[in-house]
């Protein structure tokens, strides 16, 4: 009976005694919570997919049943008949706008729609023409604006009532302007009107943001310049610039206009030039001109042309030139004497500066001046892409008290320093070493620093 009573008591304590809980035991209980929700989790996540994917099978089979029930027997496909199709009257697409295959595939053409073979193939021979809309972004010659005519849509750079049919076509493009003198107040007025067939940006043709600069020529310092026009290769200007001419000088300045676009980076881009001598008649009517631009730059003033030849050598690091020849000289005098200054710039320091001997202007301008002055240059190799050469008519002062004057002068030299041909004299030096490389170039007005 005691052994009984004591085994009880015994077995009563070791109930009452908490259980101990290690770390472990811990450890499990967080890891079973943790699988329980992520099981939860995963489980949703799997419901919720199944019930997406069933859904747009659904919407997949209805469109498809839509399809079924437009299919006219016997018709087959055929992308000349779907592009016909495309292109067929107003009437046509308003009379099936309400219709439900109309409601599916009627949208705007944008940047992003494209015409592929895989989407055409699920359409049938009734197909509802799609609505374009055209944006500031489609342009004379980009894509989107090549798609759109294919579907019979109208550009929205070229208006039917602004079309000049009667005008010939142009390669790079064309500005309208007019030009009206005022003499009782001495001002030479030119409204800038428009621009049209400007060439696009790129391989794509983009649109560009065009703007004009105005000179009056032989004075090249001084112009006026128009708004910037955005993304545009039709721009609509209409300024006017006046300038103030005497009715003497009128006869004897020259308009030039001259279209430049500006690219995402901030440079110019020259588009082409206009050249308009001015007529007394012309400056009274103020009738409306139009002009083709001209790629290749003409000479802004008549000042003159020059004979230069050449040669560089890599390898013992010299540049020769030659002054071989002046001609068609304006505006000097047949008793002065002209000479040219041969300079060396390297950045915006003057390195060397060499000079020919003085000859007489000729009697007439068609006659030649004959130089033929060799001048040697020790340039290194690496300083090839930094250095420039300018050649400078000068006009010798009548007496040792009176300062030799610029007539004209020309820049030759990389990329940093010339345009045109005279960037292409350089490189063509470049290419063809110890070799004499000789080109006409016509003098330029002299820029005031």
């Amino acid at each position: 009976m005691t052994t009984d009573m004591n085994m009880n008591r015994s077995a009563t304590e070791v109930l009452r005694k908490p259980i101990p809980i290690s770390p472990d035991n811990g450890l499990y209980l967080w890891i079973i919570i943790g699988c329980s929700v992520g099981g939860f989790l995963l489980f949703t996540i799997i419901i919720a997919l199944i019930m997406y994917i069933r859904r747009r099978q659904q919407r997949t089979k209805k469109g498809s049943d839509l399809l079924d029930n437009s299919y006219i027997p016997g018709s087959e496909f055929c992308p000349q008949q779907m592009i016909s199709s495309f292109s067929s009257t107003t009437s046509d697409d308003l009379s099936d706008k309400d219709s439900p295959v109309a409601k599916q595939f009627r949208r705007p053409l944008g940047p992003s729609t494209s015409l592929d073979p895989p989407s055409l193939l699920r359409l049938t021979s009734e197909c509802v023409q799609p609505r374009p809309t055209l944006t500031r972004w489609h342009t004379v010659a980009s894509p989107h604006c090549q798609t759109t005519a294919v579907l019979g849509t109208l550009d929205a750079e070229r208006d039917s009532d602004e079309e000049e049919t009667h005008n010939p076509p142009c390669l790079h493009g064309r500005l309208w302007f007019s030009i009206l003198y005022k003499s009782d107040a001495n001002h030479l007025e030119i409204t800038l009107l428009k621009a049209k067939y400007l060439p696009g940006r790129g391989l794509i043709n983009s649109p560009r943001d065009p703007f004009v600069k105005v000179f009056l020529l032989p004075d090249e310092e001084n112009y006026q310049q128009s708004k910037i026009r955005k993304r545009t290769l039709a721009p609509k200007f209409n300024e006017t610039f006046t300038f103030k001419v005497s009715p003497e000088d009128l006869c004897n300045r020259t308009l030039k206009l001259s279209v430049y676009d500006v690219d995402k980076r901030k440079v110019r881009h020259c588009l082409g030039h206009v050249i308009f001598p001015l007529t007394q008649d012309e400056c009274m009517s103020g009738d409306v001109i139009w002009r083709d631009l001209e790629i290749a730059p003409q000479p802004a003033a008549s000042l003159g042309e020059i004979q230069l030849c050449l040669s560089c050598n890599p390898y013992s690091n010299r540049i020769k030139t030659t002054v071989c020849r002046l001609k068609n000289l304006q505006g000097i005098s047949s008793d002065a004497l002209l000479y040219v200054k041969v300079q060396l710039y390297h950045g915006r320091k003057m390195i060397k500066c060499k000079r020919t001997v003085p000859q007489s202007s000729p009697s007439t301008t068609q006659q030649e001046i004959l130089l033929d002055e060799t001048f040697s240059f020790a340039v290194s190799g690496r300083f090839f892409d930094s250095c420039s050469f300018t050649f400078s008519v000068m006009v010798a002062g009548s007496s040792p008290l009176v300062k030799d004057t610029y007539h004209g002068q020309v820049v030759i030299g990389p990329f940093m320093y010339a345009r045109g041909e005279q960037l292409q004299h350089w490189q063509e030096m470049l290419t063809n070493p110890r070799n004499m490389v000789m080109r006409w170039h016509g003098l330029e007005a002299v820029k005031k620093n």
